[in-house]
C-alpha cells in the first residue's frame, strides 16, 4: 500500500487510496472492519470486455444487501436467519493503468449496530488466522518439537490480539500437513539412520517402504546393543505386545537383562 512515510498509518479507507494488489486491499478493509466491529464479504467483480481480466472489485459489510431467500406460506423448510439488513457500507477498488488498485468508492455508514471487538472476531471473515501461511508454518514448527494442539493454540492466541484460533483448527491444520507430508517421513527416517551408520560403523538398519514411500517397517541395532548382547545374551525376550494408537505399527523390541537385573534394549523392530 502506498502511503507517505511522514503520515501516520491509514486506519480508514478513503477514495484515491492505492494498493498493490486485490488481496492487500481486502485485508486492509477486513482489518478496518475488525477494529470497527463488523464482518466483511467479497462483492461483485467487474471484468474487461476486451481482455476478460478483472479490473474492479467490491468488498462489503457482511450485512450488505438483502436476504434473497423468502419463506413461502406453509413452507416446510426451516426459516433462514436474517443476516442482511440492506447495509450500504462498502469499498470499491479499480485497477489503473499502472496495474495498481485504487479506491474509487467508500461508504462508511452502517444501518445496524456494530459489534464489540470481542464479538467481531466471531465473524467468518475475521476467523482466518489458521489459514495464514506464517501461522501454519509456526504450528508445524511447534508440533515438530513435541507440542500438542492445545498448547500450540494458547501460544498462537497469546501472540495474536486481533484474531483467535481454536484447538480444532490447529488439529485440522496438523492433520492436513501430515497428509501432504506422506512419503517425506520415510525419506527423513532413512536419512537419519544412514547418518547414524556413518557415525557408528557397527550400526545396522533395514527399512521397508511401500510404493508411496510410506514406512511399512524398519529395524535397527547399534554398537552398544551388540556389545550388550554378547555380554548379557543369556536371556532375550522378543516383546510384541506394544502397539501405538497413532500409527498402528507394531513396536517389537528385543530385551535383555544386565548384571543389575535391569532391562536393556538390544534390538528395535517397527
Amino acid at each position: 500500500m502506498n502511503t507517505d512515510s511522514n503520515e501516520p498509518s491509514v486506519k480508514e479507507p478513503f477514495v484515491s487510496l492505492v494498493f498493490e494488489s486485490v488481496d492487500e486491499a481486502y485485508w486492509f478493509y477486513n482489518s478496518y472492519a475488525l477494529n470497527l466491529g463488523f464482518g466483511t464479504k467479497k462483492g461483485f467483480t467487474s471484468k474487461s470486455f476486451t481482455s476478460g481480466d478483472v479490473i474492479g472489485r467490491r468488498f462489503e459489510c457482511n450485512k450488505f444487501g438483502l436476504n434473497t431467500s423468502k419463506e413461502g406460506e406453509g413452507s416446510s423448510t426451516r426459516p433462514h436467519r436474517l443476516t442482511r439488513v440492506n447495509c450500504k457500507a462498502k469499498i470499491d477498488i479499480r485497477k489503473n493503468k499502472d496495474d495498481m488498485w485504487v479506491v474509487t468508492g467508500f461508504i462508511k455508514e452502517h444501518n445496524h449496530e456494530l459489534d464489540t471487538p470481542r464479538k467481531a472476531k466471531r465473524h467468518r471473515s475475521h476467523n482466518v488466522l489458521h489459514k495464514d501461511k506464517e501461522v501454519k508454518k509456526l504450528m508445524d514448527q511447534l508440533y515438530s518439537v513435541g507440542m500438542g494442539p492445545a498448547k500450540i493454540t494458547r501460544i498462537l492466541n497469546a501472540t495474536n490480539i486481533n484474531s483467535s484460533i481454536s484447538a480444532k483448527q490447529v488439529s485440522m491444520n496438523l492433520s492436513e500437513h501430515r497428509k501432504n507430508n506422506i512419503g517425506n517421513e520415510g525419506a527423513s527416517v532413512s536419512a537419519y539412520l544412514k547418518k547414524q551408520q556413518e557415525l557408528d560403523s557397527n550400526f545396522y538398519f533395514d527399512i521397508e517402504l511401500d510404493s508411496n514411500l510410506v514406512i511399512r517397517s524398519f529395524f535397527w541395532v547399534d554398537s552398544r546393543s551388540r556389545n550388550d548382547f554378547l555380554t548379557f545374551g543369556d536371556v532375550v525376550v522378543f516383546d510384541v505386545t506394544y502397539k501405538t494408537n497413532k500409527f498402528m505399527m507394531s513396536f517389537a523390541p528385543f530385551i535383555g537383562v544386565n548384571h543389575h537385573r535391569q532391562s536393556i534394549l538390544l534390538v528395535v523392530l517397527y
